[in-house]
């Protein structure tokens, strides 16, 4: 338990304030402008089944609101980008209604690329949702694989099975 306090204290250190913290003045439109003084929360953190690793979505360097898969590895304390969700998320993908609606409902209306994403139970692999299909990362040979393509939005996706 505390391995796995000490590890997500890490991961929220590692990823530090927002470079837009780092101007000298502070003023009225920064002080209402997006990203919050807060700086930007990892969110999803989520631990391997072994307690390896644990991952987390962040939002990129360049954009606030496009957001990537990360592992932070127990062992070594280093921090390492999974998934780049503008790789795999088309320029033009617009999202449909119903992704529209469950997103404004858990509050994450505004957020694009990945906003879930699922461990199997070997932690061998996470399912993500992303750009209305599915995609499977294998940490092995961190590759990843589209599972679905079709033009119906895929949500509430589960892994229901061991792989191999």
């Amino acid at each position: 338990m505390l391995l796995r306090w000490a590890a997500t204290l890490c991961v929220s250190v590692l990823l530090g304030a927002p470079a837009s913290l780092a101007q000298d003045t502070l003023d009225i439109q920064r002080l209402f402008a997006d990203p919050g003084l807060g700086g930007s929360v990892p969110g999803g953190l989520a631990y391997a089944p072994d307690g390896s690793i644990v991952t987390f979505i962040k939002a990129r360097p360049d954009d606030a609101q496009q957001f990537d898969l990360w592992a932070y590895d127990v062992a070594t304390g280093e921090a390492s980008m999974l998934v780049d969700s503008k790789r795999l998320e088309p320029d033009d993908f617009v999202l449909s209604e119903e992704e529209k609606a469950l997103r404004e409902r858990k509050r994450i209306a505004s957020r694009r690329g990945i906003v879930q994403y699922q461990w199997d139970v070997q932690g061998k692999a996470l399912l993500v949702p992303l750009a209305g299909d599915l995609f499977m990362f294998t940490l092995a040979d961190q590759s990843i694989r589209q599972l679905t393509e079709t033009d119906a939005f895929e949500y509430d996706a589960r892994i229901s099975l061991n792989l191999p």
